[in-house]
């Protein structure tokens, strides 16, 4: 272990002529771990050379790995980035034609969509009839399908 702690700056610049100045260091620490389990007497110059050799070369093999990605799931990806940006567009445009909208059917159609009524019980909850709940839902519904149709038309085909 004399041979390698009094030549290390010699077994840093043979890592760096191997791998460059960034993991020289690591390299030879971890030799000098590996080197550490091992009996002292047999452990000479050539044999940390060829440890810290070893080394260098699994880390360059390591290194020049190429990642396999398969182009279907790029495809995919992007296609469901893609399709969450028409939806988030798609949701922006319905809320810019709400607010065009009288505030009451505006207040009306924002209560029965998020608040998962039937137009009983939402007739019920605000004493207004359920005629007059039926068609001013149903013409809120026809208004966003007549402003939003051909979105909506895009993002399902595609």
């Amino acid at each position: 272990m004399v041979e390698f702690v009094e030549n290390y700056d010699d077994w840093v610049n043979l890592a760096k002529s191997l791998v460059g100045d960034e993991v020289a260091n690591d390299i030879v620490h971890e030799a000098y771990i590996k080197l550490h389990n091992y009996n002292y007497d047999k452990l000479n110059r050539s044999y940390i050379y060829l440890t810290i050799r070893s080394l260098c070369i699994d880390y360059l093999r390591e290194k020049s790995k190429i990642i396999k990605v398969d182009v279907i799931d790029i495809e995919a990806e992007q296609f469901d980035i893609s399709k969450e940006h028409n939806y988030n567009s798609i949701i922006e445009k319905k809320e810019k034609e709400i607010n065009k909208w009288e505030w009451y059917d505006a207040l009306l159609f924002e209560i029965y969509t998020n608040e998962n009524k039937s137009l009983r019980q939402l007739s019920k909850d605000t004493g207004i009839s359920l005629t007059s709940l039926h068609y001013t839902i149903k013409h809120c519904k026809n208004r966003i399908y007549d402003a939003l149709k051909d979105d909506i038309y895009n993002y399902n085909e595609n």
